[in-house]
């Protein structure tokens, strides 16, 4: 049964952002909140991973709530006596969509006794991940088991009684099993085996068994082999007003950077290459919305992430010549189609009374100004920061109040009129005490571990040593804790510094 990994979306469109970007320096990957949800009969959590080349060995320290890019991690799950981890998957927010990845168990074992479940793994920085939920399930033999499918490119159903069984169902023993397969289109059956054994079609073309003793596999076998993946997938372009829309190949200079695309414009493209949407206003006019939407293993889903990475290529004169979108989508994600629609505007002006504080606006990779004409539709991101001693109090775009977002900046959508940003001010020096105040560390005396708890709101913690060298430096993200491994340092006096918007506070700590 396929399912459809949607972390991965866009991630080669990020990996070309960087590229085409004419002055793109390499960011520092941040680091991403780890949390486990709710658990029963048993524990879990993720640890740092002892790799031997890219075999897993075992994990080491505490559990961790915050991960980094590109580093080896492990997901451990611990059962109460007499249980076991039958399911495990992933939730997965990178580059602001949420997906859910279901995950292969891996036994620990020292002799025949299962020491712990684990699933190893490793994010790389270009997915954009931000933060990883990991859940389990831990059941008793007698609750099921699992049927392990392989489909080779079928269709398959299972029904367990009136229930149709996924990939995380436990089914118990001796259960009535009902399954129904479809070949790939132009491909015949050759063989559906359960535990190793051929089933024989009923004559209404299902196969029926019994769920066996312990964990089941489904094996559907094809004639010719498994069917190969497709290598291309379609393009739609609505035609747009005002304005004209295509895909081409990108060209890029000796350094990487973009120096324009290629005259043939393309409606086949192929997985894992690099594209550019290329959308080209008349004279007068100026990008508005961009609407795309995805279809992949049969789910279709809106590209939402498109409108926050637009940029221009400009002409000598410094007029825009033409705006782009570099994308791209792995093989893995089996990308069957793209649809994309475009709208261009004479568009209006954005006028801000910031009070004080420092506003920039972005239209994807492009700075909106004072004398910028932004079009109908277009997404808009917005970083304020307030003046010292002071606290933005209220966000306005357009007569609606904004909300920060996770990344520390405002999302706006241009209207069709002229656009009002205004920005209120507020004392900020009680409001950031108050959110220092709220952070609790312990243990204090310390030997191995600092906690540091209730520390979503601030900016930077970082931990002194008595000579004033700072001995650890950590930016907490979002997250609401951290544990600080200090078992190296030597005892003595450490200060834990704490910054929230211009306002500092000092704990002192003793080793």
């Amino acid at each position: 049964m396929r399912k459809i990994l949607l972390g991965t979306t866009l991630f080669l469109g990020s990996l070309l952002a960087l590229a085409l970007s004419a002055n793109a320096q390499a960011p520092t990957p941040a680091p991403f909140t780890a949390s486990v949800a709710t658990l029963e009969n048993g524990d879990a959590g993720f640890y740092k991973a002892t790799m031997n080349g890219t075999e897993f060995t075992g994990y080491e320290g505490d559990k961790l709530t915050s991960l980094n890019p590109d580093a080896d991690y492990v997901f451990v799950m611990k059962p109460n006596a007499g249980f076991r981890a039958t399911t495990c998957e992933f939730k997965v927010t990178a580059h602001g969509t949420e997906s859910t990845r279901p995950q292969v168990i891996k036994e620990k074992k020292t002799g025949e006794n299962v020491e712990y479940y684990y699933v190893a793994f490793k994010f790389p920085a270009a997915m954009g991940t931000t933060a990883i939920e990991g859940k389990v399930v831990f059941s008793k033999p007698e609750d099921g088991n699992l049927i392990k499918v392989t489909d080779n490119g079928a269709k398959v159903t299972i029904k367990a009684g009136e229930t149709e069984v996924t990939p995380t169902t436990l089914v118990k023993k001796d259960t009535d099993l009902v399954i129904t397969v479809e070949p790939p289109k132009g491909h015949e059956l050759e063989s559906v085996t359960f535990n190793g054994t051929a089933l024989t079609a009923e004559a209404d073309k299902s196969y029926k068994t019994k769920m066996s003793e312990g964990e089941a596999t489904l094996v559907v076998n094809i004639k010719g082999g498994v069917t190969p993946p497709a290598t291309t997938y379609t393009a739609t372009i609505a035609a747009a007003e005002h304005g004209t829309v295509s895909i081409h190949k990108p060209k890029l200079n000796a350094d990487k950077k973009l120096e324009g695309y290629e005259e043939e414009a393309l409606t086949t493209l192929e997985h894992g290459v690099l594209y550019l949407l290329v959308m080209k206003p008349e004279a007068g006019y100026v990008l508005g919305k961009i609407e795309a939407k995805l279809k992949a293993q049969g789910q279709e889903m809106p590209i939402s992430s498109w409108g926050g990475k637009v940029n221009a290529m400009k002409g000598k004169d410094g007029k825009i010549e033409y705006y782009y979108v570099g994308f791209g989508f792995p093989a893995a994600m089996g990308t069957e189609a793209i649809s994309v629609a475009v709208t261009f505007s004479q568009g209006n002006l954005i006028k801000t009374t910031a009070n004080g504080a420092t506003v920039k606006i972005m239209q994807g990779a492009m700075e909106v100004t004072a004398e910028t004409k932004v079009g109908a539709g277009a997404v808009l991101t917005i970083a304020v920061t307030a003046p010292e001693g002071k606290e933005i109090e209220k966000v306005e775009f357009a007569g609606t109040a904004l909300t920060l977002n996770k990344d520390k900046v405002y999302v706006a959508t241009m209207p069709d009129a002229e656009a009002t940003l205004v920005v209120s001010m507020k004392e900020g020096a009680a409001v950031a005490d108050a959110v220092l105040d709220a952070v609790v560390v312990y243990p204090n005396p310390f030997a191995s571990e600092i906690v540091v708890t209730n520390l979503a709101e601030v900016a930077k913690v970082a931990l002194v040593n008595a000579q004033g060298v700072v001995v650890r430096s950590v930016l907490p993200n979002g997250a609401s804790e951290l544990r600080l491994a200090v078992e190296d340092l030597p005892a003595g006096l450490y200060l834990l510094l704490l910054e929230n918007n211009g306002a500092q506070k000092a704990i002192r700590l003793v080793k």
